[in-house]
């Protein structure tokens, strides 16, 4: 739950973007739209999310140059989804997890460069795929003719594109189907809200599996890394889950990452630890049939490549990031404070703490038995041959 002075503070944000943009006014330009930027400026999970709306618009606009403008990982994310064409640098202070506002710091120097390098160039069209005031603010300092957005959340008269009339948050809609909504709006089709990556299983870890006697059966994939330390489940849960599953995989995948907690998991079932690119995920999960992970990048890659997910939820809002549909399940404590921006208000996570680990077994395996050919069979007979 927010509190008053943050609902306060954005509203007269809203209302002071409002005011600046009637005093500088977009004019009603007509673009060719031949170079398209797109803002991806947050994290791993939400540029996934935005894949309904990233296809539609390459079909679109299959001869427009089309320009991914966020962190550097994004070229190594979507390098060969064939939906860009360049990628760009462009990480605003303000997606930091503290510091947003330091203005003398050295990240706000960093993006002023960079933001001055993107001004020289010029779009046709700028597209922001979330509600946020500040990238209406970010767009009106580029060089572009025509901005899609949302300009129920503040700056509506720099916006030329409405992407969701009457939008100012989204808490309770899943940031798939805001992407298939705004696809619907600029386009004119709803694609689904289903996210989309390439599923090319890497043989070399088929290999791995089978070399550490992998013999039929589920794999269950097992990734607890996370951006935040407050959206990481302990790796005494973690170990104790695995240990009170009922239906036993055929293996495990551990994906570690530098934040990762360690834990062990039961002897008795081939394990490969695998520690790779984000990139060389994508071909990791899609070998996977269940992945048992966090509220992270992860699940949202692993949700794109056709994974069944179990998720364990703590200061985010499974009504805007768990996966839909039936191949998905995820485990939350309700939490009055649910979503605290990662300014937990306790000790420690209780929004973590607080999930039992007999709960998340359960769906692990109700997962599991719904598996009923796994994938790494037709990896492996690729293998082979």
């Amino acid at each position: 739950m927010m509190g008053g002075g943050t609902v306060t503070r954005d509203w007269l944000a809203r209302r002071w973007l409002d005011a600046a943009s009637a005093l500088s006014p977009r004019g009603p330009a007509i673009s060719s739209r031949t170079v398209i930027g797109v803002f991806l400026l947050w994290g791993i999970g939400d540029a996934v999310l935005t894949t309904p709306f990233l296809h539609a618009l390459r079909a679109a606009y299959p001869g427009a140059r089309i320009v991914a403008l966020g962190k550097p990982w994004l070229a190594e994310l979507f390098g060969e989804e064939a939906l860009f064409d360049e990628f760009v640098t462009l990480v605003p202070p303000w997606t930091r997890h503290s510091g947003k506002y330091r203005l003398w710091s050295r990240d706000w120097r960093e993006f002023a460069r960079q933001a001055f390098a993107i001004r020289r160039g010029r779009f046709d069209l700028l597209i922001s795929l979330r509600p946020d005031p500040r990238e209406t603010a970010l767009a009106c300092l580029l060089s572009v003719r025509e901005f899609a957005g949302y300009p129920a959340a503040g700056g509506r008269r720099w916006v030329s594109v409405d992407l969701g009339r009457s939008i100012v948050d989204e808490p309770a809609c899943y940031r798939g189907e805001l992407a298939a909504q705004a696809a619907k709006e600029l386009i004119g089709t709803r694609p689904d809200a289903q996210p989309i990556l390439r599923r090319v299983p890497s043989q070399d870890l088929a290999r791995q599996l089978a070399h550490a006697g992998y013999a039929g059966g589920p794999v269950l994939a097992v990734a607890f890394g996370a951006a935040h330390p407050i959206r990481r489940w302990t790796g005494q849960n973690i170990a104790e889950t695995l240990v009170r599953l009922r239906h036993r995989p055929g293996a495990y995948l551990i994906i570690e990452t530098d934040n990762s907690p360690s834990f062990e998991v039961p002897g008795t079932v081939p394990t490969v630890r695998w520690r790779g690119s984000l990139a060389e995920l994508k071909g990791a999960l899609a070998l996977a049939d269940v992945l048992f992970c966090a509220d992270s990048g992860a699940l949202h890659v692993g949700t794109a490549v056709g994974c069944r997910t179990v998720s364990v939820f703590g200061p985010g809002l499974p009504s805007r990031f768990a996966p839909r549909g039936p191949l998905h399940a995820h485990a939350v404590k309700p939490m009055p404070c649910r979503p605290c921006y990662d300014n937990c208000i306790h000790p420690s996570p209780l929004c973590m703490d607080r999930i039992e680990v007999d709960t998340v077994a359960e769906l692990i395996d109700a997962a599991l038995a719904k598996v009923t050919v796994p994938r790494l069979a037709g990896a492996a007979e690729r293998v082979s041959a």
